[in-house]
Parts: C-alpha cells; sequence; structure tokens
C-alpha cells in the first residue's frame, strides 16, 4: 500500500511541480511524507 502510494505521489508530485522550481521541494516534501 506504501509503495503504490508513493508511485501514485510521486506521479501526482511530479505533474504538479513540474510548472515550476518546485521539482526540488516536491522531492523533499515526498521524503518528508515518507519518513
Amino acid at each position: 500500500m506504501q509503495l503504490h502510494e508513493l508511485i501514485t505521489s510521486k506521479t501526482s508530485t511530479r505533474k504538479r511541480v513540474g510548472r515550476g522550481p518546485g521539482s526540488g521541494k516536491g522531492k523533499n516534501w515526498e521524503e518528508a511524507e515518507w519518513s
């Protein structure tokens, strides 16, 4: 379940932050969420 959510979140986040320089921030947010 976590793995599935991670993949979904990664795709969604990548698409969402793909509009600005939030790419690095998005990745950091992802790690903070799952950590």
